[in-house]
């Protein structure tokens, strides 16, 4: 599809067959949820049913299709614009235009030109983070192929709200339940509104860090989140089996906004966090979780004296791309990545037989 123009749309979705992000319009027929691309004829038209999800897994994926329209870049904006930020970007292949989000890895600024406005001459090198043809490729932009995300992630719109409460509803979810977490599906481009249904009660949000080092402190985490994220955290590192190499943490904020700018820094495609050992941070779990604490919720960075430091050393630290210290982090990463595959399938494995047995018995 291409977006012929800028459209007054307020909110913007991520089409399944291209993975572009389009301006739409929104309208609810019963229980039926039509996506109208704006500029774009009624055949185009997405439809979705609000009984057509299998669970809540997929209808908070769905969601997270959905954010405001971001904000085109203005000529005098360009220093807004920084290294390691992810933007939305316009790629032009003759007359089609498509938006994909981007990180922007390298920024040059010139002195603008002055004609009868203010034009701007500076160059953004960036990395596509989606689109079949562009993902994973590099390119050099300039401001006017720039649109800028807003910092709120959830479209206000009251068609969608609607829509998605009646696929809740069907899908019978209690999102209140005291001690419950949920699983909500992350994407580069937005969050489910889901948070709201917990707005009165005390939660956190967390997300779950593997592959950490055994010996890791706490407030080490915490210190490396609030110098190179500028976010105040929580953290707690779980023992681990003694077979295990490795252990497993999580990283605690008090809102999903937070969550999200955690989730996009640890998924920066130019750089990885690895231990002083090399040893590389990993998420397997696809989804960002927010459990009610009720107001009880301690974590070991706030009642351990973490003041000593090991004899080996327990350091995060930034490598960036193609640097020889993130290749073999890569590589590293990738091995536990399929390690982790292993196990959940002799989880699965586990679980079924033991659902036979136990129901034989």
């Amino acid at each position: 599809m291409l977006r012929k123009k800028k459209s007054l749309s307020t909110v913007d979705f991520q089409s399944s067959e291209d993975d572009a992000w389009y301006a739409v319009r929104l309208v609810l027929q019963g229980e039926t949820l039509i996506v109208k691309y704006c500029d774009f004829p009624n055949e185009f038209d997405d439809r979705y049913y609000a009984g057509g999800f299998k669970d809540s897994k997929e209808l908070e994926g769905f969601a997270t299709r959905f954010r405001p329209t971001p904000i085109q870049l203005q000529d005098n904006q360009c220093h807004e614009v920084k290294v390691n930020m992810t933007i939305c970007a316009s790629y032009v292949v003759g007359d089609d235009v498509k938006y994909y989000d981007a990180v922007v890895e390298s920024v040059t600024f010139k002195e603008h030109k002055f004609e009868n406005e203010e034009v701007c001459t500076c160059s953004f090198g960036i990395i596509w983070l989606n689109g079949e043809k562009t993902a994973g490729n590099r390119a050099n932009i300039g401001t006017a192929n720039i649109c800028l995300l807003q910092p709120v992630r959830t479209p206000e719109d009251p068609t969608l709200s609607r829509f998605l409460k009646i696929s809740r509803e069907k899908l019978k979810v209690d999102c209140g339940r005291s001690g419950s977490s949920y699983d909500q599906d992350t994407n580069l481009g937005g969050r489910s509104g889901r948070v709201e249904d917990l707005k009165e009660t005390p939660s956190y949000h967390f997300l779950l860090i593997e592959n950490l080092e055994k010996d890791l402190s706490p407030l080490t985490i915490v210190d490396f989140v609030k110098r190179h994220v500028s976010l105040t955290s929580q953290s707690q590192v779980f023992p681990s089996l003694l077979m295990e190499s490795f252990t497993r943490g999580i990283i605690v904020v008090e809102s999903q906004e937070e969550l999200q700018k955690l989730y996009d820094f640890i998924h920066n495609p130019v750089h990885m966090i690895i231990s002083s050992r090399g040893r590389p941070w990993v998420v397997t779990e696809k989804n960002l979780r927010c459990g009610v604490s009720n107001g009880n919720l301690t974590l070991l960075s706030e009642i351990r004296p973490w003041n000593i430091k090991s004899e080996n050393g327990d350091e995060i630290r930034i490598v960036r791309r193609e640097s020889e210290e993130y290749m073999r982090g890569k590589l590293l990463k990738d091995l536990f990545l399929e390690f982790a595959d292993h196990l959940r399938g002799l989880h699965q494995q586990f679980a079924l037989e033991e659902s036979v047995f136990l129901g034989a018995a």
